[in-house]
């Protein structure tokens, strides 16, 4: 029976059967990647801790079907979000539902990897959280080849939902960016996430850039962002002060 070892982030959890859970990963080696955990939902399974979401983690499992058998997990620094706030814990996983949704199966990303591991830990520090995820949303979407495509020195923008592109003139399916969302998209593709964490940026232009993001995504693959309607709700991130 081979075995396999894979490290990586649990990105969504399944309830089977009495006391089994199917685990998506993110992982460095493979991308994508599905395992059953078996067992796990019992009160004493040794690998409930070792199977949560937002910490890395070394996997082994064994099998050679579409569901390999989770037998030993370990995780690689200890879980940075229990001392966080509200805003870090949703906004990490609000990354985490985009990472589901654009990742593939046996298709590494090590860009999107690098991005989205950097972007737990500085989530998990508490500061400039809409400022930090703006930045790791836009430069996972540009992992990912989905980036909004933005052409300088227009005097005004109309973000095209269906391919992404950033236009002086409006079409049939897209919205007016205000400019100074469109100089944050432009530095946060263009820069370093040290020069970006200097940047002074108003609130309103954050929340207008993520509530533009996350409504590109949604049109793009069709699916609703949960965790964004609970941001919207229980915190500042998605609204102006």
């Amino acid at each position: 029976m081979n075995q396999i070892e894979l490290t990586g982030f649990v990105i969504s959890r399944k309830n089977i059967n009495d006391a089994d859970k199917i685990l998506t990963l993110f992982t460095l080696e493979q991308g994508r990647y599905s395992l059953i955990a078996k067992g796990v939902r019992k009160p004493k399974a040794k690998l409930q801790s070792a199977i949560e979401p937002l910490v890395e983690t070394k996997f082994r499992a064994l099998g050679k079907g579409k569901l390999p058998t989770i037998v030993g997990a370990k995780a690689l620094d200890k879980n940075m979000f229990f001392a966080t706030t509200i805003e870090s814990n949703l906004s990490a996983l609000l990354l985490t539902e985009v990472v589901d949704f654009f990742s593939a199966e046996n298709l590494p990303n090590e860009s999107a990897y690098s991005n989205y591991q950097a972007a737990l830990q500085k989530l998990a520090q508490n500061i400039k959280t809409s400022l930090v995820l703006n930045y790791y949303l836009l430069n996972l979407l540009k992992s990912y080849g989905v980036e909004p495509h933005i052409k300088p020195g227009l005097k005004k923008y109309w973000l095209d939902y269906a391919d992404g592109t950033a236009l002086d003139r409006a079409g049939n399916n897209s919205v007016l960016v205000d400019i100074n969302v469109v100089k944050l998209w432009h530095a946060c593709l263009e820069k370093n996430s040290q020069l970006i964490e200097k940047l002074v940026v108003d609130s309103l232009t954050l929340a207008d850039s993520l509530n533009l993001l996350i409504s590109y995504i949604q049109q793009q693959t069709e699916r609703k962002i949960k965790s964004s309607k609970v941001l919207s709700e229980s915190t500042n991130l998605l609204q102006a002060n």
